[in-house]
């Protein structure tokens, strides 16, 4: 029976933690978006999204390149007409991400509002 518990424990870990998620951008807002910087894994490549239209949507992938460096958060920087507007947010753990997908809209207000899908 412990052995059942533990492989089930394991499975759902490796279930939940994954190598590639999905990152939906909702722009809002009236202004066009220049550009989208997603900062994961410090170790690992950020998700560059260039060119987001107001009132439009588009999906990246953030890849985790199983560089492990501990625990730590995400970061988005969002830039246009000459600025940046910067949010922390999420989790990950020892390099690994456990979430599914993330939402992240950039509202009429330039506020940005991340829901995390697991």
């Amino acid at each position: 029976m412990r052995n059942l518990l533990f492989i089930i424990s394991l499975i759902i870990t490796l279930v939940s933690c994954s190598n590639s998620n999905k990152v939906k951008f909702i722009n809002e807002s009236d202004i066009q978006i220049d550009s989208i910087l997603l900062i994961g894994n410090q170790k690992c490549n950020p998700l560059v999204i260039k060119k987001l239209l107001p009132n439009n949507t588009i999906t990246g992938f953030l890849e985790n390149c199983n560089e492990s460096v501990g625990d730590g958060s995400y970061i988005v920087e969002i830039y246009s007409n000459k600025s940046k507007t910067t949010k922390g947010f999420g989790y990950y753990t020892n390099g690994f991400m456990c979430f599914d997908e993330f939402e992240i809209k950039f509202s009429k207000n330039n506020t940005i509002i991340v829901k995390e899908k697991y």
